[in-house]
């Protein structure tokens, strides 16, 4: 059997990627490409595929959303894999997809970029209801109830995965930017190229990467 984890991005993805999935007795694979997953042979057994860009880019302002694309392809690649999925409520989506967009390069206001990002990546309820038409059995999660009673949310997802619920370290992982912070890097920005909204620009954005990571302060649920 064969499990796609989709994301969302900012659903404690990271977490479930680097404290659960890696400890559940399945093969695991966290692909960077569709090349990887091309090449990933699963077993006669558990098989999870974790990640978050299976469901589209939210913070770009160069792409229009593949989500639905994507999802027919992995059909295709595996018709009877099962999907798990966690969403979460817009303002605090908005928020959080918007200061991981100021780590990819953007130099632009919260209202700007709510104004100009491809809006159909939002549109979770369309989304998922492809997704329960698409594949045989979709586990949905709300990151506030993740946020609340994260043991319950786990043991429930793995109750869907048929494993049992391994030992974790509740840890803060992929951290979010301060105000202050955003402001600084917004200025910076506008200096660097960034595949995802200055693509043209000279300087090539993973120069101050470092950077980005030393400014780590809030928890990873922001």
């Amino acid at each position: 059997m064969i499990y796609i984890h989709v994301g969302l991005h900012k659903t404690g993805t990271s977490f479930l990627q680097e404290e659960i999935f890696p400890k559940l007795l399945v093969n695991y694979i966290k692909p960077e490409s569709g090349y990887d997953l091309l090449s990933f042979k699963p077993t006669s057994g558990i098989n999870i595929i974790s990640q978050e860009n299976l469901s589209g880019t939210p913070y770009s302002l160069t792409e229009k959303s593949t989500r639905y694309e994507i999802a027919s392809n992995l059909h295709k690649l595996y018709p009877h894999a099962k999907i798990i999925i966690g969403v979460r409520d817009l303002p605090s989506w908005f928020k959080s997809l918007y200061k991981h967009s100021i780590k990819m390069g953007n130099d632009t206001t919260f209202t700007y970029w709510l104004k100009h990002v491809d809006h159909s990546y939002y549109d979770t309820i369309a989304y998922l209801r492809f997704l329960r038409r698409t594949f045989d059995d979709v586990f949905v999660y709300n990151m506030n109830a993740f946020q609340k009673d994260k043991q319950r949310i786990i043991e429930d997802m793995c109750t869907f995965i048929g494993v049992e619920c391994p030992e974790y370290i509740d840890r803060n992982i992929n951290t979010s930017l301060t105000d202050y912070d955003v402001k600084l890097l917004r200025f910076i920005n506008r200096f660097f190229a960034s595949k995802h909204f200055h693509p043209n620009r000279l300087i090539p954005h993973t120069i101050i990467s470092k950077l980005i990571h030393s400014l780590k302060k809030e928890t990873s649920w922001n």
